[in-house]
């Protein structure tokens, strides 16, 4: 009599083909929502820098009355710098600075300096012979709307995320006060 316990190979392939089937999605949807995770934490990141550098500057100049703005000009010979001039004739830099060396005050990478305090453009550092994930596309826009005696700036820059492959904005809306 035969002893029929065991397992054919059709079975063996079956079972093994299901199993490789439920692994494969069980893996691919772990690598997406992994990537969807990891393309959330840039955007805070970014979102956070982008908030970050315009509430500093707005709470700057808005801070008292004589830091208030009266003028928004080009540093001499680049378009990544201004200087937001105040009533008492004080100038406010904003300026796009980029480090070629790690030191002990700060690593290699893009950064947006306002009034010499330093805040890193996230993803911008390189290691050796990388290419940077994230950079500003240009310097400052400056824009002057001056109409019946009341100035309006908007000051305007850009950077883009490679793996986001989206442009995002940081502006600046600034009244004159004379």
């Amino acid at each position: 009599m035969l002893n029929k316990k065991g397992f054919t190979i059709a079975e063996v392939i079956i079972s093994f083909t299901i199993l490789s089937i439920i692994l494969a999605s069980v893996i691919g949807s772990t690598i997406f929502y992994r990537n969807k995770m990891k393309e959330e934490e840039i955007l805070t990141q970014l979102a956070d820098f982008k908030n970050t550098v315009t509430k500093v500057v707005y709470d700057d100049i808005l801070a008292n009355d004589n830091r208030r703005i009266v003028n928004v000009e080009r540093c001499i010979g680049t378009a990544n710098c201004i200087n937001l001039i105040d009533k008492a004739n004080q100038s406010h830099t904003l300026k796009i600075v980029e480090y070629t060396s790690t030191t002990t005050d700060h690593k290699r990478g893009i950064y947006l300096s306002y009034n010499n305090i330093l805040y890193m453009l996230p993803d911008s550092d390189l290691g050796v012979g990388e290419e940077r994930v994230c950079d500003f596309i240009r310097g400052f826009d400056i824009e002057n709307y001056s109409q019946d005696n009341l100035g309006l700036y908007t000051i305007k820059t850009s950077f883009r995320h490679k793996d986001l492959d989206a442009k995002y904005d940081i502006m600046l809306t600034i009244t004159r006060h004379d």
